[in-house]
C-alpha cells in the first residue's frame, strides 16, 4: 500500500454563527508536491496528517496532533466512513445545521453574521471537485467526553477542489 500524500496546512478560519455557541471551523491544505487531487487521496493525507487529530473543544484550542478528532477516537476513524454526498446534499446538511441556531430575537446583525459563516462555507461546498462527509459514529467511537461536543451534529466535510486545495470543513458546537 502506498503511503498518503504529505500535506502542508495553508490556513485555518473559525467562524461563530451565534455568540459562542455554534461554530463553522475550516482547515486549508495543499499537497506538498502538486499534481491531481482526488477525494480518496485528500481523505487518506488528512487522516495521517496530525492537524486533523483535533478535539474541537473549544475550537479556538489548537489541540492538533491529539488521540482525538471532534467526538472520536482519530484512530477509529478510516477512509471508508466518509461518504460522497452531492453538492446538494452537502448545503441541505449545512443549511439544517444553520436552521436549528437561529431565534425570533435574532438582530440582524446576528443574522447576517450566521448568513456569512454559513455562505462562507457553502462556497467551498460549491468549488469542490470532490465533496466527502464523515458519517455519525458515535456509536462505535465516540470518546468519553465527546458527548459534550455537538448537541446540535458534528458535521465534517472534505472538499477538494479543482486546483487541489483541501479544505476540512466541521460544523459544530461546544
Amino acid at each position: 500500500m502506498e503511503s498518503p500524500r504529505r500535506l502542508v496546512q495553508t490556513g485555518h478560519s473559525l467562524g461563530h454563527l451565534y455568540r459562542a455557541g455554534p461554530w463553522i471551523d475550516t482547515k486549508y491544505f495543499r499537497p506538498a508536491v502538486d499534481g491531481p487531487v482526488t477525494g480518496s487521496e485528500a481523505v487518506a493525507a488528512l487522516l495521517a496528517d496530525p492537524e486533523y487529530r483535533d478535539h474541537y473543544c473549544s475550537p479556538e484550542n489548537n489541540s492538533a496532533g491529539g488521540e482525538l478528532h471532534g467526538p472520536y477516537w482519530a484512530d477509529r476513524i478510516t477512509a471508508a466512513d466518509f461518504t460522497e454526498p452531492s453538492e446538494a446534499e452537502c448545503q441541505a446538511i449545512l443549511t439544517a445545521w444553520w436552521q436549528q441556531w437561529g431565534t425570533d430575537e435574532d438582530t440582524p446583525t446576528e443574522r447576517a453574521q450566521a448568513d456569512a459563516v454559513l455562505n462562507e462555507a457553502l462556497a467551498l461546498v460549491h468549488r469542490a471537485t470532490y465533496r466527502l462527509y464523515l458519517r455519525d459514529m458515535r456509536s462505535e467511537a465516540e470518546h468519553d467526553w465527546g458527548w459534550v461536543l455537538g448537541f446540535g451534529g458534528f458535521h465534517e466535510f472534505v472538499l477538494v477542489d479543482p486546483d487541489g486545495g483541501i479544505s476540512l470543513v466541521v460544523a459544530s458546537d461546544d
